[in-house]
Protein backbone atom coordinates (compact mmCIF):
# COMPACT_ATOMS: atom_id res chain seq x y z
CA UNK A 1 0.00 0.00 0.00
CA UNK A 2 1.50 3.39 -1.13
CA UNK A 3 1.38 6.22 1.20
CA UNK A 4 -1.30 7.94 -0.65
CA UNK A 5 -3.66 5.77 0.09
CA UNK A 6 -2.27 5.55 4.31
CA UNK A 7 -3.25 9.36 3.84
CA UNK A 8 -6.09 8.94 2.43
CA UNK A 9 -7.25 6.38 4.76
CA UNK A 10 -6.40 8.83 7.95
CA UNK A 11 -8.03 11.69 6.32
CA UNK A 12 -11.09 9.48 5.95
CA UNK A 13 -11.22 8.25 9.67
CA UNK A 14 -10.81 12.15 10.84
CA UNK A 15 -13.56 13.32 8.73
CA UNK A 16 -15.75 10.59 10.54
CA UNK A 17 -14.51 11.41 13.54
CA UNK A 18 -15.12 14.99 13.42
CA UNK A 19 -18.85 14.28 11.45
CA UNK A 20 -19.73 11.94 15.01
CA UNK A 21 -18.45 15.03 16.98
CA UNK A 22 -20.74 17.46 15.13
CA UNK A 23 -23.60 15.21 14.95
CA UNK A 24 -23.19 14.99 19.36
CA UNK A 25 -22.81 18.87 20.00
CA UNK A 26 -25.70 18.85 17.70
CA UNK A 27 -27.82 16.58 19.47
CA UNK A 28 -26.26 18.07 23.26
CA UNK A 29 -27.99 21.26 21.65
CA UNK A 30 -31.01 20.49 20.18
CA UNK A 31 -32.36 17.83 22.81
CA UNK A 32 -32.78 20.48 25.67
CA UNK A 33 -34.64 22.70 23.22
CA UNK A 34 -36.87 19.72 22.44
CA UNK A 35 -37.59 18.75 26.42
CA UNK A 36 -38.26 22.86 27.29
CA UNK A 37 -41.22 22.56 24.33
CA UNK A 38 -42.69 19.27 25.07
CA UNK A 39 -42.56 20.31 28.73
CA UNK A 40 -44.36 23.47 28.36
CA UNK A 41 -46.73 21.99 25.81
CA UNK A 42 -47.44 18.73 28.59
CA UNK A 43 -47.90 21.35 31.07
CA UNK A 44 -50.48 23.16 29.33
CA UNK A 45 -52.43 20.18 28.81
CA UNK A 46 -52.31 19.12 31.98
CA UNK A 47 -53.56 22.48 33.61
CA UNK A 48 -56.46 22.71 31.24
CA UNK A 49 -57.24 18.95 32.65
CA UNK A 50 -57.16 19.75 35.58
CA UNK A 51 -59.03 22.98 35.06
CA UNK A 52 -62.26 21.09 34.78
CA UNK A 53 -62.37 20.27 38.76
CA UNK A 54 -62.09 24.04 39.67
CA UNK A 55 -64.84 24.88 37.06
CA UNK A 56 -67.09 22.67 38.50
CA UNK A 57 -66.70 24.05 41.77
CA UNK A 58 -67.40 27.70 40.42
CA UNK A 59 -70.12 26.59 39.35
CA UNK A 60 -71.42 25.01 42.73
CA UNK A 61 -70.33 27.65 44.64
CA UNK A 62 -71.40 30.81 42.10
CA UNK A 63 -74.85 29.85 40.86
CA UNK A 64 -78.08 30.09 42.34
CA UNK A 65 -79.64 26.67 43.59
CA UNK A 66 -82.89 25.92 41.77
CA UNK A 67 -85.72 25.17 43.97
CA UNK A 68 -87.54 21.93 44.18
CA UNK A 69 -91.85 21.93 43.82
CA UNK A 70 -93.32 20.24 47.23
CA UNK A 71 -95.49 17.16 46.91
CA UNK A 72 -98.76 19.26 47.75
CA UNK A 73 -98.40 21.62 44.40
CA UNK A 74 -97.97 18.44 42.27
CA UNK A 75 -100.95 16.35 44.16
CA UNK A 76 -103.28 18.74 46.18
CA UNK A 77 -103.91 16.82 49.93
CA UNK A 78 -107.38 16.56 49.04
CA UNK A 79 -106.81 14.31 46.12
CA UNK A 80 -107.11 10.54 46.16
CA UNK A 81 -105.18 7.21 45.91
CA UNK A 82 -106.18 7.48 42.55
CA UNK A 83 -104.67 10.65 41.65
CA UNK A 84 -101.24 9.21 42.36
CA UNK A 85 -99.07 7.85 39.53
CA UNK A 86 -98.41 4.02 39.82
CA UNK A 87 -94.53 3.98 39.99
CA UNK A 88 -92.74 0.57 39.79
CA UNK A 89 -89.75 -0.06 41.96
CA UNK A 90 -87.12 -2.19 40.27
CA UNK A 91 -84.53 -3.58 42.29
CA UNK A 92 -81.92 -5.57 40.17
CA UNK A 93 -79.95 -8.09 41.82
CA UNK A 94 -77.12 -10.94 41.60
CA UNK A 95 -76.57 -13.51 44.90
CA UNK A 96 -77.63 -10.42 47.83
CA UNK A 97 -78.00 -12.89 50.62
CA UNK A 98 -76.20 -10.45 52.73
CA UNK A 99 -78.29 -7.21 51.18
CA UNK A 100 -81.03 -8.46 49.47
CA UNK A 101 -83.69 -8.65 52.59
CA UNK A 102 -82.87 -4.74 53.56
CA UNK A 103 -83.33 -3.63 49.93
CA UNK A 104 -86.81 -5.26 49.54
CA UNK A 105 -88.00 -4.51 53.23
CA UNK A 106 -86.78 -0.68 52.00
CA UNK A 107 -89.27 -0.77 48.77
CA UNK A 108 -91.87 -2.40 50.85
CA UNK A 109 -92.24 0.36 53.50
CA UNK A 110 -91.93 3.64 50.81
CA UNK A 111 -94.71 6.39 51.43
CA UNK A 112 -96.30 6.13 48.45
CA UNK A 113 -100.29 4.41 48.57
CA UNK A 114 -99.66 0.77 47.73
CA UNK A 115 -102.23 0.20 45.29
CA UNK A 116 -100.15 2.60 43.35
CA UNK A 117 -96.75 1.23 43.90
CA UNK A 118 -95.59 -2.09 42.26
CA UNK A 119 -91.81 -3.78 42.83
CA UNK A 120 -89.93 -5.82 41.06
CA UNK A 121 -86.99 -8.17 42.29
CA UNK A 122 -84.89 -8.67 39.09
CA UNK A 123 -83.24 -11.49 40.80
CA UNK A 124 -80.33 -13.16 38.83
CA UNK A 125 -79.32 -15.38 41.54
CA UNK A 126 -77.50 -18.27 41.14
CA UNK A 127 -76.90 -19.49 44.60
CA UNK A 128 -79.84 -21.58 45.97
CA UNK A 129 -79.20 -19.74 49.17
CA UNK A 130 -79.85 -16.30 47.53
CA UNK A 131 -82.30 -17.73 46.38
CA UNK A 132 -84.31 -19.05 48.96
CA UNK A 133 -83.91 -15.83 50.92
CA UNK A 134 -85.20 -13.83 48.21
CA UNK A 135 -88.25 -16.06 47.67
CA UNK A 136 -89.04 -16.07 51.12
CA UNK A 137 -89.08 -12.57 51.62
CA UNK A 138 -90.72 -11.41 48.78
CA UNK A 139 -93.64 -14.06 50.03
CA UNK A 140 -93.70 -12.42 53.37
CA UNK A 141 -94.16 -9.18 51.73
CA UNK A 142 -96.87 -10.47 49.19
CA UNK A 143 -98.88 -11.87 52.33
CA UNK A 144 -98.81 -8.24 53.49
CA UNK A 145 -100.56 -6.74 50.76
CA UNK A 146 -97.61 -5.18 49.00
CA UNK A 147 -97.66 -5.77 44.96
CA UNK A 148 -94.05 -7.63 44.71
CA UNK A 149 -93.28 -10.47 42.79
CA UNK A 150 -89.58 -12.24 41.40
CA UNK A 151 -88.84 -11.93 37.79
CA UNK A 152 -85.94 -14.29 36.94
CA UNK A 153 -84.15 -14.48 33.65
CA UNK A 154 -83.62 -17.99 31.91
CA UNK A 155 -79.62 -16.34 31.23
CA UNK A 156 -77.51 -13.18 32.08
CA UNK A 157 -77.26 -11.54 28.97
CA UNK A 158 -76.66 -8.20 28.88
CA UNK A 159 -75.90 -8.18 32.91
CA UNK A 160 -77.84 -5.06 34.76
CA UNK A 161 -79.25 -3.70 31.50
CA UNK A 162 -80.62 -6.95 30.15
CA UNK A 163 -82.34 -7.50 33.56
CA UNK A 164 -84.01 -3.84 33.60
CA UNK A 165 -85.11 -4.89 29.36
CA UNK A 166 -86.58 -8.10 31.09
CA UNK A 167 -88.47 -5.93 33.62
CA UNK A 168 -89.71 -3.76 31.63
CA UNK A 169 -92.06 -6.03 29.67
CA UNK A 170 -94.52 -6.45 32.52
CA UNK A 171 -95.03 -3.07 33.32
CA UNK A 172 -95.61 -1.11 29.69
CA UNK A 173 -98.66 0.49 31.57
CA UNK A 174 -96.12 2.02 34.09
CA UNK A 175 -95.14 5.86 34.00
CA UNK A 176 -92.76 6.25 36.15
CA UNK A 177 -89.66 3.49 37.62
CA UNK A 178 -87.66 3.57 40.25
CA UNK A 179 -84.14 2.26 40.33
CA UNK A 180 -82.29 0.80 43.43
CA UNK A 181 -79.27 -1.25 43.41
CA UNK A 182 -78.99 -4.09 46.31
CA UNK A 183 -76.96 -2.05 48.52
CA UNK A 184 -78.96 0.94 48.92
CA UNK A 185 -81.40 1.85 51.83
CA UNK A 186 -83.86 4.77 50.88
CA UNK A 187 -85.91 6.43 53.27
CA UNK A 188 -89.77 5.68 53.68
CA UNK A 189 -90.02 9.46 51.93
CA UNK A 190 -87.28 8.77 49.14
CA UNK A 191 -90.46 9.32 47.09
CA UNK A 192 -92.68 12.07 48.40
CA UNK A 193 -89.53 14.03 48.04
CA UNK A 194 -88.29 12.42 44.50
CA UNK A 195 -91.40 12.41 42.83
CA UNK A 196 -92.31 16.06 42.93
CA UNK A 197 -89.76 17.32 40.30
CA UNK A 198 -90.32 14.84 37.61
CA UNK A 199 -93.96 15.30 37.72
CA UNK A 200 -93.65 18.89 37.77
CA UNK A 201 -91.54 19.12 34.74
CA UNK A 202 -93.18 17.29 31.67
CA UNK A 203 -89.65 17.33 30.34
CA UNK A 204 -87.46 15.76 32.78
CA UNK A 205 -86.45 12.56 31.61
CA UNK A 206 -84.94 11.36 35.10
CA UNK A 207 -84.29 12.74 38.76
CA UNK A 208 -81.27 11.61 40.78
CA UNK A 209 -80.66 11.86 44.46
CA UNK A 210 -77.67 12.21 46.79
CA UNK A 211 -75.30 9.21 47.45
CA UNK A 212 -74.51 8.60 51.10
CA UNK A 213 -72.42 6.10 53.19
CA UNK A 214 -72.74 3.41 55.75
CA UNK A 215 -69.09 2.65 56.30
CA UNK A 216 -67.71 5.75 55.35
CA UNK A 217 -65.24 5.36 58.58
CA UNK A 218 -64.52 1.88 58.39
CA UNK A 219 -61.31 2.07 56.86
CA UNK A 220 -58.54 4.25 55.06
CA UNK A 221 -60.19 3.06 51.55
CA UNK A 222 -63.83 3.93 52.53
CA UNK A 223 -62.26 7.44 53.88
CA UNK A 224 -60.86 7.72 50.36
CA UNK A 225 -63.85 6.95 48.57
CA UNK A 226 -66.11 8.87 50.50
CA UNK A 227 -63.82 12.00 49.25
CA UNK A 228 -64.13 10.98 45.87
CA UNK A 229 -67.86 10.73 45.82
CA UNK A 230 -68.39 13.18 47.83
CA UNK A 231 -66.87 15.54 45.15
CA UNK A 232 -68.74 14.07 42.51
CA UNK A 233 -72.62 14.16 44.23
CA UNK A 234 -71.60 17.41 46.28
CA UNK A 235 -70.05 19.60 43.88
CA UNK A 236 -69.88 18.18 39.95
CA UNK A 237 -73.40 16.85 39.78
CA UNK A 238 -75.09 19.79 41.54
CA UNK A 239 -72.89 22.54 39.79
CA UNK A 240 -73.66 21.11 36.18
CA UNK A 241 -77.42 21.01 37.28
CA UNK A 242 -77.08 24.49 38.04
CA UNK A 243 -75.61 25.53 34.90
CA UNK A 244 -78.01 23.20 33.16
CA UNK A 245 -75.47 21.21 31.25
CA UNK A 246 -75.63 17.35 31.00
CA UNK A 247 -75.27 15.14 34.23
CA UNK A 248 -75.26 11.44 34.32
CA UNK A 249 -77.83 9.10 35.90
CA UNK A 250 -75.99 7.02 38.64
CA UNK A 251 -77.29 3.36 37.90
CA UNK A 252 -79.35 3.91 41.05
CA UNK A 253 -81.42 6.05 44.03
CA UNK A 254 -83.34 7.72 41.16
CA UNK A 255 -86.62 7.74 39.50
CA UNK A 256 -86.98 7.56 35.16
CA UNK A 257 -90.07 8.73 32.90
CA UNK A 258 -90.48 5.74 30.96
CA UNK A 259 -91.76 7.50 28.17
CA UNK A 260 -87.91 9.03 28.07
CA UNK A 261 -86.83 5.62 28.31
CA UNK A 262 -88.70 4.27 25.42
CA UNK A 263 -87.73 7.62 23.22
CA UNK A 264 -84.22 7.31 23.99
CA UNK A 265 -84.14 4.02 22.79
CA UNK A 266 -84.22 1.75 25.76
CA UNK A 267 -82.25 0.25 27.76
CA UNK A 268 -78.87 -1.15 25.41
CA UNK A 269 -76.51 -3.97 26.77
CA UNK A 270 -73.42 -3.06 24.30
CA UNK A 271 -71.55 -1.55 27.45
CA UNK A 272 -70.80 -1.68 31.03
CA UNK A 273 -72.12 1.72 32.01
CA UNK A 274 -75.58 1.61 30.73
CA UNK A 275 -76.94 4.72 33.13
CA UNK A 276 -74.61 6.88 31.68
CA UNK A 277 -75.46 5.63 27.84
CA UNK A 278 -79.01 5.85 28.27
CA UNK A 279 -78.94 9.37 30.30
CA UNK A 280 -76.61 10.50 27.33
CA UNK A 281 -79.18 9.61 24.63
CA UNK A 282 -82.42 11.19 26.74
CA UNK A 283 -79.92 14.43 26.93
CA UNK A 284 -79.49 14.85 23.25
CA UNK A 285 -82.76 14.01 22.54
CA UNK A 286 -83.91 17.27 24.02
CA UNK A 287 -84.75 15.37 27.82
CA UNK A 288 -83.90 17.54 30.67
CA UNK A 289 -82.76 16.35 34.27
CA UNK A 290 -82.87 17.30 37.87
CA UNK A 291 -80.78 15.97 40.13
CA UNK A 292 -81.83 16.59 43.92
CA UNK A 293 -79.22 17.91 46.39
CA UNK A 294 -81.40 17.57 49.69
CA UNK A 295 -82.59 14.01 48.84
CA UNK A 296 -80.28 11.12 50.18
CA UNK A 297 -80.18 7.91 50.03
CA UNK A 298 -77.63 5.54 52.32
CA UNK A 299 -75.33 2.99 50.32
CA UNK A 300 -72.42 0.65 51.15
CA UNK A 301 -69.08 1.55 49.84
CA UNK A 302 -66.89 -1.44 48.42
CA UNK A 303 -64.64 -2.39 51.75
CA UNK A 304 -62.18 -4.38 50.25
CA UNK A 305 -59.58 -3.49 47.71
CA UNK A 306 -60.44 -5.98 44.87
CA UNK A 307 -63.82 -5.32 45.36
CA UNK A 308 -62.80 -1.23 44.98
CA UNK A 309 -61.23 -1.75 41.73
CA UNK A 310 -63.59 -4.29 40.03
CA UNK A 311 -65.80 -1.40 40.17
CA UNK A 312 -64.00 1.47 39.38
CA UNK A 313 -62.94 -0.41 36.24
CA UNK A 314 -66.07 -1.05 35.03
CA UNK A 315 -66.70 2.81 36.31
CA UNK A 316 -63.78 3.87 34.15
CA UNK A 317 -63.75 1.73 30.76
CA UNK A 318 -67.23 2.07 30.56
CA UNK A 319 -67.52 6.26 29.34
CA UNK A 320 -64.95 4.58 26.55
CA UNK A 321 -66.98 2.86 25.17
CA UNK A 322 -69.51 4.99 25.50
CA UNK A 323 -67.62 7.56 23.71
CA UNK A 324 -66.77 5.66 20.97
CA UNK A 325 -70.56 4.74 20.59
CA UNK A 326 -71.86 8.31 20.84
CA UNK A 327 -69.21 10.93 19.58
CA UNK A 328 -70.91 10.97 16.09
CA UNK A 329 -73.85 11.31 17.45
CA UNK A 330 -73.68 14.11 19.86
CA UNK A 331 -71.76 16.34 16.84
CA UNK A 332 -74.55 15.49 14.48
CA UNK A 333 -77.59 15.95 17.00
CA UNK A 334 -79.29 19.30 16.93
CA UNK A 335 -81.69 19.20 19.78
CA UNK A 336 -79.05 20.66 21.84
CA UNK A 337 -76.85 23.98 21.86
CA UNK A 338 -73.58 23.73 20.66
CA UNK A 339 -71.99 24.73 23.81
CA UNK A 340 -73.82 21.27 25.57
CA UNK A 341 -72.39 19.47 22.42
CA UNK A 342 -68.88 20.80 23.80
CA UNK A 343 -69.41 20.08 27.58
CA UNK A 344 -70.56 16.74 26.41
CA UNK A 345 -67.29 15.78 24.45
CA UNK A 346 -65.35 17.00 27.08
CA UNK A 347 -67.44 14.73 30.17
CA UNK A 348 -66.77 11.86 27.65
CA UNK A 349 -62.45 12.24 27.14
CA UNK A 350 -61.78 14.01 30.60
CA UNK A 351 -61.29 10.45 31.56
CA UNK A 352 -58.07 10.96 30.02
CA UNK A 353 -56.53 12.99 33.15
CA UNK A 354 -55.35 9.49 34.78
CA UNK A 355 -53.24 8.99 31.87
CA UNK A 356 -51.48 12.60 31.90
CA UNK A 357 -50.91 12.05 35.69
CA UNK A 358 -48.93 8.28 34.71
CA UNK A 359 -47.32 10.54 32.13
CA UNK A 360 -46.21 13.44 34.24
CA UNK A 361 -44.54 10.36 36.98
CA UNK A 362 -43.20 8.31 33.91
CA UNK A 363 -41.64 10.63 31.74
CA UNK A 364 -41.94 14.13 32.88
CA UNK A 365 -40.28 13.84 36.20
CA UNK A 366 -37.19 12.41 34.82
CA UNK A 367 -37.20 14.46 32.02
CA UNK A 368 -37.23 18.16 34.60
CA UNK A 369 -34.39 15.77 36.68
CA UNK A 370 -32.44 15.72 33.51
CA UNK A 371 -32.77 19.09 32.00
CA UNK A 372 -32.93 21.57 34.77
CA UNK A 373 -34.06 24.52 32.75
CA UNK A 374 -37.24 22.54 32.66
CA UNK A 375 -37.93 21.70 36.56
CA UNK A 376 -40.24 24.84 36.51
CA UNK A 377 -43.14 23.28 34.41
CA UNK A 378 -42.55 20.25 36.47
CA UNK A 379 -42.80 22.05 39.74
CA UNK A 380 -46.58 23.45 37.81
CA UNK A 381 -47.93 20.02 37.34
CA UNK A 382 -46.86 19.06 40.97
CA UNK A 383 -48.69 21.62 42.78
CA UNK A 384 -51.61 22.07 40.07
CA UNK A 385 -51.81 18.21 40.99
CA UNK A 386 -51.79 19.15 44.77
CA UNK A 387 -54.36 22.30 44.78
CA UNK A 388 -57.12 20.53 42.24
CA UNK A 389 -57.35 17.63 44.17
CA UNK A 390 -57.03 18.72 47.94
CA UNK A 391 -59.86 21.06 46.88
CA UNK A 392 -61.94 17.97 46.40
CA UNK A 393 -61.21 17.45 50.23
CA UNK A 394 -63.06 20.40 50.70
CA UNK A 395 -66.83 18.73 50.50
CA UNK A 396 -65.66 15.79 52.91
CA UNK A 397 -64.79 18.71 55.12
CA UNK A 398 -64.75 16.97 58.68
CA UNK A 399 -62.20 14.53 57.03
CA UNK A 400 -59.79 17.19 55.49
CA UNK A 401 -56.56 16.22 57.22
CA UNK A 402 -56.85 13.36 55.34
CA UNK A 403 -55.91 15.93 51.71
CA UNK A 404 -52.56 15.48 51.46
CA UNK A 405 -52.57 11.32 51.44
CA UNK A 406 -55.94 11.69 48.90
CA UNK A 407 -53.42 13.53 46.48
CA UNK A 408 -51.05 10.53 47.01
CA UNK A 409 -54.04 7.62 46.58
CA UNK A 410 -55.98 9.36 43.49
CA UNK A 411 -51.99 9.24 41.90
CA UNK A 412 -51.87 5.73 43.02
CA UNK A 413 -55.21 4.54 41.12
CA UNK A 414 -54.11 6.37 37.71
CA UNK A 415 -52.34 3.68 36.06
CA UNK A 416 -54.82 1.58 37.32
CA UNK A 417 -57.77 3.89 35.82
CA UNK A 418 -55.11 4.09 32.64
CA UNK A 419 -55.79 0.53 32.24
CA UNK A 420 -58.90 0.52 32.51
CA UNK A 421 -59.35 3.48 29.65
CA UNK A 422 -57.26 1.74 27.33
CA UNK A 423 -59.04 -1.34 27.92
CA UNK A 424 -62.49 0.19 27.37
CA UNK A 425 -61.20 2.60 24.40
CA UNK A 426 -59.95 -0.83 22.30
CA UNK A 427 -62.79 -2.76 23.69
CA UNK A 428 -61.09 -5.50 24.89
CA UNK A 429 -63.09 -8.53 26.60
CA UNK A 430 -62.07 -7.13 29.93
CA UNK A 431 -64.20 -4.49 29.24
CA UNK A 432 -67.30 -5.85 28.13
CA UNK A 433 -67.71 -8.26 31.55
CA UNK A 434 -69.72 -7.17 34.35
CA UNK A 435 -68.10 -8.16 37.51
CA UNK A 436 -70.85 -7.19 40.22
CA UNK A 437 -69.18 -5.33 43.14
CA UNK A 438 -69.23 -8.04 46.26
CA UNK A 439 -71.34 -6.83 49.18
CA UNK A 440 -70.37 -7.08 52.68
CA UNK A 441 -73.85 -6.11 54.27
CA UNK A 442 -74.55 -2.90 55.91
CA UNK A 443 -72.62 -1.83 58.83
CA UNK A 444 -72.42 0.67 61.36
CA UNK A 445 -69.60 2.67 62.59
CA UNK A 446 -70.38 3.09 66.36
CA UNK A 447 -69.98 -1.01 67.67
CA UNK A 448 -68.58 0.22 70.74
CA UNK A 449 -71.01 2.77 71.45
CA UNK A 450 -73.61 0.24 70.83
CA UNK A 451 -71.35 -2.29 73.43
CA UNK A 452 -71.66 0.60 76.00
CA UNK A 453 -75.17 1.31 75.81
CA UNK A 454 -75.67 -2.33 76.14
CA UNK A 455 -73.37 -2.33 79.62
CA UNK A 456 -75.60 0.84 80.51
CA UNK A 457 -78.71 -1.32 80.21
CA UNK A 458 -77.75 -3.91 82.16
CA UNK A 459 -80.05 -5.31 84.92
CA UNK A 460 -78.52 -5.37 88.24
CA UNK A 461 -80.10 -9.16 88.58
CA UNK A 462 -78.12 -10.21 85.82
CA UNK A 463 -75.28 -8.35 86.82
CA UNK A 464 -75.60 -10.30 90.37
CA UNK A 465 -75.59 -13.19 88.85
CA UNK A 466 -73.11 -12.52 86.39
CA UNK A 467 -70.93 -12.09 89.60
CA UNK A 468 -72.38 -15.65 91.33
CA UNK A 469 -71.38 -17.59 88.14
CA UNK A 470 -67.79 -16.14 88.38
CA UNK A 471 -67.00 -16.57 91.66
CA UNK A 472 -68.02 -20.57 90.93
CA UNK A 473 -66.00 -20.98 87.99
CA UNK A 474 -63.28 -19.08 90.49
CA UNK A 475 -63.52 -21.75 92.87
CA UNK A 476 -63.64 -24.51 91.00
CA UNK A 477 -60.38 -23.09 89.43
CA UNK A 478 -58.80 -23.12 92.68
CA UNK A 479 -59.96 -26.55 93.86
CA UNK A 480 -58.92 -28.27 90.05
CA UNK A 481 -55.80 -26.31 89.05
CA UNK A 482 -54.62 -29.41 87.29
CA UNK A 483 -57.42 -29.96 85.01
CA UNK A 484 -58.19 -26.44 84.58
CA UNK A 485 -54.36 -25.83 83.47
CA UNK A 486 -55.02 -28.41 81.04
CA UNK A 487 -58.04 -26.97 79.43
CA UNK A 488 -55.65 -23.91 79.31
CA UNK A 489 -53.21 -24.83 77.34
CA UNK A 490 -55.83 -26.57 75.30
CA UNK A 491 -57.53 -23.25 74.60
CA UNK A 492 -54.44 -21.67 73.80
CA UNK A 493 -53.42 -24.43 71.23
CA UNK A 494 -57.45 -23.47 69.67
CA UNK A 495 -56.10 -20.07 69.35
CA UNK A 496 -52.94 -20.43 67.89
CA UNK A 497 -54.24 -22.31 65.20
CA UNK A 498 -57.21 -20.01 64.46
CA UNK A 499 -54.26 -17.35 64.04
CA UNK A 500 -52.52 -19.96 61.71
CA UNK A 501 -55.42 -19.89 59.97
CA UNK A 502 -56.26 -16.96 59.58
CA UNK A 503 -52.83 -16.07 58.36
CA UNK A 504 -52.63 -19.09 56.14
CA UNK A 505 -56.02 -17.52 54.91
CA UNK A 506 -54.57 -14.74 53.83
CA UNK A 507 -51.82 -15.77 51.81
CA UNK A 508 -54.06 -17.64 50.22
CA UNK A 509 -55.66 -15.05 49.11
CA UNK A 510 -53.08 -13.14 48.97
CA UNK A 511 -52.44 -10.95 45.26
CA UNK A 512 -49.68 -8.86 44.07
CA UNK A 513 -50.74 -6.17 41.86
CA UNK A 514 -47.55 -6.14 39.30
CA UNK A 515 -48.21 -3.21 37.43
CA UNK A 516 -48.24 -1.16 40.72
CA UNK A 517 -45.30 -3.23 42.07
CA UNK A 518 -42.86 -1.93 39.19
CA UNK A 519 -44.30 1.26 38.92
CA UNK A 520 -43.19 1.77 43.00
CA UNK A 521 -40.07 0.29 42.16
CA UNK A 522 -39.41 3.15 39.23
CA UNK A 523 -40.83 5.66 41.43
CA UNK A 524 -37.99 4.80 43.68
CA UNK A 525 -35.06 4.89 41.49
CA UNK A 526 -36.39 8.27 40.26
CA UNK A 527 -36.77 9.52 44.11
CA UNK A 528 -32.55 8.78 43.77
CA UNK A 529 -32.56 10.76 40.97
CA UNK A 530 -33.82 13.73 41.92
CA UNK A 531 -31.99 13.90 45.71
CA UNK A 532 -29.12 13.22 43.82
CA UNK A 533 -29.85 15.81 41.65
CA UNK A 534 -30.10 18.24 44.72
CA UNK A 535 -34.24 18.22 43.73
CA UNK A 536 -35.16 17.61 47.65
CA UNK A 537 -38.94 18.84 46.74
CA UNK A 538 -39.46 16.75 43.59
CA UNK A 539 -37.99 14.05 45.46
CA UNK A 540 -39.96 14.12 48.64
CA UNK A 541 -43.24 14.09 45.71
CA UNK A 542 -41.95 11.40 44.11
CA UNK A 543 -41.23 9.27 47.13
CA UNK A 544 -44.71 9.43 48.49
CA UNK A 545 -46.35 8.43 45.39
CA UNK A 546 -43.79 5.52 45.19
CA UNK A 547 -44.99 4.63 49.19
CA UNK A 548 -48.89 4.61 47.70
CA UNK A 549 -48.22 2.65 45.12
CA UNK A 550 -46.33 0.37 46.99
CA UNK A 551 -49.44 -0.15 49.47
CA UNK A 552 -51.70 -0.51 46.06
CA UNK A 553 -49.44 -3.08 44.57
CA UNK A 554 -49.44 -5.99 48.11
CA UNK A 555 -53.20 -4.61 48.88
CA UNK A 556 -52.80 -3.86 52.65
CA UNK A 557 -55.70 -1.38 52.35
CA UNK A 558 -58.91 -1.90 53.02
CA UNK A 559 -60.93 -4.57 55.11
CA UNK A 560 -59.18 -8.42 54.37
CA UNK A 561 -61.00 -11.31 53.81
Amino acid sequence: MDIGAILSIGSDNDLYYNGTVICEDYVQCILPDVARIVMILFTILYVIVHADRLVHILCRFCLKKKPYPTLYEVIPPSSTELDYPIVAIQLPMMNEVECGEAIIEAACNLDWPKSRLIIQVLDDSSDKRAISVINNCVDEWAKRGIQINVYRRPHRHGFKAGSLIYGMTFIRHVEYICIFDADFLPTKDFLSKAMPSIMHDPTCAFVQARWTYTNSNESFLTRMQTMILNFHFKCEQEGRYRASFFFNFNGTAAIWRTSAIEEAGGWHTDTVVEDLDLSLRAHLNGWNSVYLYDVECLNELPPTLSAYLSQQYRWVSGPMQVALKLIRRIYRTRDISLSKKLFCFWFLIRYYVNLCQVLSLIIMVPMSIWFPTTRICSLISMYTTLFTTATTALFTFNQFHYAIIYVMFVNGMALFNTCASISGLLNFSSARDWIVTPKFGFTTNNNSSTKKLDEKHFSTSERNETVIVLAEKKKIDQTYSYRSRIFKIIANIRIIKSICYWFKKRFQSFRLYKRNFLMSIYLYFITWLAFNNSNPTLGIFVFCNAIMYTVLAFGYIGRFT
